[in-house]
């Protein structure tokens, strides 16, 4: 049914999915020769492939590329029992072999996993590629049933014990999931090309608004602004798991990996149309990236602020010099991304998720890594 869209996520018989899991293979193994292994909980392994894999789902189920293809999908005749089905085993194919595998060799090669978090992982991962569909389906119109099957999956990550009937609590919930899918209306996971293109008619327009084109880009797409909620409630995650293993500068740590925001970081990459404008601006740094810069500095403070108020609600206790560094974090992460999209815009990309998870996001987040590891020595 979907033979068309596995070909384009996947490749021609599935050779972009062969080549990422050989990568992430050849990984596992040099880095499994290192002998440097940690304990890994299955709460932290659970949320990571939640927080991965969903993020990823939702990513490709609300991209321009998959409205087109639905869009004439939807445009023949179809069974509609059966859509679900095909639907979820592309995109849970796509997202598996494409790039939860490498997370996956990532956390093998340095984590001491057992055979009985494997298997749960693995049911866990069937979990949440339905629960992230069901959760597309609904935020178009009641958010509400969104919100608390997000909330019910992140709470039971840390509440429910690591035992064996785990893998039939997951089983079930997988089965009771495929079951409301399979009742739903197909046409819930189209995305309305009129919604889309809200953002684009600014770049076309002859009087640019930057902030207002930025923020109909983001407010295009729900799972953007939960994505970057999603990153914070992750960073409070991180922050503390860092404090119980002795590190001092957690919250450090936490707003680099904070600085990972792939939407905003790809502003101009997605949209070719803005690129080819830009090109003919006779000042484009000044007219475009430097007022992109301050949306984006803008933005990193106010996670920041959010971030913070969150983990002096935990406990943590907050200095002068965290403020100072959050706005030094801040400053640096907006002068990067616009930096690299100005100079190495992406070009080369033939999905919209591809462009989303390009290495190119990792950098300025890999800086800000390596100063607040410096910074905890000081």
């Amino acid at each position: 049914m979907f033979e068309v869209l596995g070909r384009k996520l996947l490749g021609e018989k599935g050779r972009n999915a062969v080549r990422n899991v050989f990568v992430a293979f050849v990984v596992y193994m040099g880095l499994s020769n290192l002998e440097y292994q940690v304990n890994v909980s299955l709460q932290v392994l659970l949320f990571t492939n939640l927080f991965f894999s969903g993020t990823i789902i939702l990513q490709v189920l609300s991209s321009q590329d998959n409205a087109r293809y639905l869009k004439g999908f939807f445009s023949m005749p179809f069974d509609e029992k059966k859509f679900f089905i095909g639907y979820a085993e592309v995109i849970g194919a796509y997202t598996l072999f494409t790039k939860t595998a490498l997370v996956l060799a990532l956390i093998f090669a340095f984590g001491k996993v057992t055979a009985l978090q494997t298997m749960i992982l693995m049911v866990h991962f069937v979990y949440v590629c339905f629960a992230a569909m069901i959760v597309f389906a609904f935020l178009k119109d009641r958010i509400y049933i969104s919100a608390l099957i997000l909330s019910l999956s992140i709470v039971a990550c840390f509440v429910l014990p690591e035992h064996g009937f785990l893998i039939v609590v997951y089983g079930i919930a997988c089965g009771v999931m495929a079951f409301v899918l399979s009742k739903l209306d197909p046409y819930r996971f189209m995305v309305k090309e009129s919604h889309l293109k809200k953002a684009k008619k600014v770049a076309n327009a002859s009087k640019f608004m930057v902030t207002k084109y930025i923020l109909r880009y983001l407010l295009s797409n729900k799972g953007y602004v939960l994505g970057g909620l999603f990153m914070i409630a992750f960073g409070c995650f991180f922050a503390k798991s860092m404090e119980e293993v002795g590190f001092s500068n957690t919250c450090g740590f936490a707003m680099a990996l904070l600085a990972v925001n792939t939407p905003l970081a790809i502003v101009v990459s997605t949209n070719r149309v803005l690129k080819k404008k830009l090109e003919m601006m006779p000042d484009s740094i000044k007219g475009f990236f430097v007022p992109y810069a301050g949306f984006l500095f803008g933005y990193y403070m106010l996670s920041y602020v959010i971030f913070l108020g969150v983990m002096r609600i935990l406990g943590t206790e907050l200095h002068l010099s965290t403020f100072v560094m959050a706005i030094a974090f801040a400053l640096q992460a907006a002068i990067l991304v616009a930096t690299l999209e100005n100079r190495w815009t992406i070009e080369n990309w033939k999905v919209e998720s591809d462009l989303l998870h390009h290495p190119r996001k990792y950098i300025a987040p890999a800086i800000l890594m390596v100063e607040a590891s410096l910074l905890q020595f000081l």
